[in-house]
């Protein structure tokens, strides 16, 4: 899993637009990135939670039912890149109590085992290893060789601490306007067999590795202002 994390207006969700654009060209990718200019299944409440009957509180009078994961949509939809923006509005330590939530917690913590392709240490070791250079070259097209899940947060404490520990990337994102140039800074954490990639950048455990990229032309991959609620289906 790959997350993100930055201030407000950091680009936080732009770099996840941008690395949509370069996945969308190798896979089919599903996401809940607003208004997002590639082609992609816009991501649904359906898509994650249908219901059934509650057997053990119904009765002949009354018949109550409960969330459950829709599997059968992700068993469908294998091997496919998943984007969630601001996952803690999914996986939020406050509302863990609710049924909703405790599914949608386990959706996170579940997907990876038949969405994803398996990590790849040698990658990483790779990425951790090589110059500067060849980093800020090949970061991206190397990150994204393989389906995989990104999600981003600028509130990294209302995630619940068990997600912090799946991470096996983190990005820390910061912008620069010069001249009218945004660059995006994208400072790279990797995980070890001890430690989340999330764990290594809140205790700043190792220096990250360092890209950047002019991001002028991805602005318009994006819609930054729209607002959905759950009554219109999406996530």
């Amino acid at each position: 899993m790959v997350s993100f994390s930055g201030q407000k207006r950091s680009g936080k969700t732009l770099c996840m637009s941008m690395i949509a654009y370069i996945c969308s060209k190798k896979r089919k990718i599903i996401s809940s990135i607003p208004k997002l200019k590639v082609p992609h299944h816009r991501l649904k409440w359906e898509d994650l939670l249908t219901y059934v009957v509650d057997e053990k509180n119904s009765n002949s009078k009354t018949e109550k039912k409960k969330p459950v994961i829709n599997w059968s949509f992700w068993v469908k939809n294998i091997k496919k890149d998943v984007f969630v923006d601001e996952i803690h509005n999914l996986v939020g330590h406050l509302n863990f109590n609710s049924k909703e939530s405790k599914c949608l917690h386990d959706w996170v913590s579940q997907i990876g085992k038949i969405q994803m392709d398996s990590g790849d240490w040698q990658t990483l070791d790779m990425l951790r290893g090589c110059n500067k250079q060849l980093f800020s070259d090949e970061v991206w097209n190397v990150l994204t060789k393989e389906a995989n899940f990104y999600f981003n947060s600028q509130r990294l404490e209302f995630i619940d601490v068990y997600f912090r520990r799946l991470s096996d990337v983190h990005i820390n994102i910061h912008k620069k306007v010069i001249n009218g140039t945004y660059y995006v800074h994208a400072d790279f954490y990797f995980c070890t067999a001890d430690y989340s990639a999330i764990e290594i950048y809140e205790r700043g455990l190792m220096p990250p590795k360092t890209a950047v990229f002019v991001a002028n032309y991805f602005f318009g991959l994006y819609g930054t202002h729209e607002i959905t609620t759950k009554d219109e289906g999406y996530v």
